[in-house]
């Protein structure tokens, strides 16, 4: 939404008053600016250091999510650095059902030992630590763009894009490993990275589906 379109809320929010004065209307996504570290604090976070978290509620029966919370720690921006834009785009994405990615991150002291690495400035919106006002954050990359449209995905996604399809076994004994994170990187460019989670759309096998790269 615009942001002209975008009601604010007639209600002071605070640690006091966090638990019962979000809406409960279906639909709606609540944004609340602690100012004072409060809230945070109250749920035992770094009040220095965490820029915000989000909350989505969901049906049992169907995992739809029927409406999101959102705080933003005001006591950070108030008193050092910290990308806001990009906070509230990455809290947003948690709202839309899309987790942390390990794209942009290096899984060895060595980042020529690790998977391919990303500049700094190339990591997704979702990547789980915020890279300060020089992050970019705030602009979509390849894995924000492709996760967001495979949750989401209009009538010629399945159709125009490819999938990677796989399944991850333990090494020692062959056993399915679930929460296990793949990456497609691209041959021509190491920037471009989508990632995929086994066990992730009930696939309980070890399997996992990296959707919507390009054919070929």
């Amino acid at each position: 939404a615009a942001g002209g379109n975008v009601t604010a809320a007639g209600v002071n929010f605070s640690s006091a008053n966090y638990g019962t004065a979000w809406s409960i209307t279906s639909g709606s996504n609540d944004i609340a600016f602690d100012n004072d570290g409060g809230i945070f604090a109250l749920f035992g976070l770094s009040t220095t250091s965490v820029l915000g978290f989000a909350v989505e509620v969901r049906l049992v029966a169907t995992g739809d999510i029927t409406r999101c919370y959102t705080v933003l720690n005001g006591l950070v921006a108030n008193n050092g650095p910290g990308d806001y834009q990009a906070t509230t785009l990455h809290e947003i994405g948690h709202n839309l059902g899309l987790a942390h990615t390990s794209v942009g991150m290096i899984n060895s002291t060595s980042p020529s030992a690790g998977i391919a690495a990303q500049t700094y400035s190339n990591r997704p919106t979702m990547y789980w630590a915020s890279g300060g006002s020089n992050g970019r954050g705030w602009i979509l990359r390849p894995d924000d763009e492709t996760s967001l449209a495979s949750k989401y995905p209009d009538a010629s996604f399945a159709g125009a894009t490819a999938t990677i399809r796989g399944r991850v076994f333990r090494g020692t004994n062959n056993a399915p490993v679930n929460g296990a994170t793949v990456r497609a990187v691209s041959t021509a460019s190491t920037n471009f990275q989508v990632s995929g989670l086994s066990g992730e759309d009930g696939q309980q096998n070890g399997g996992y589906s990296i959707r919507g790269l390009a054919p070929g």
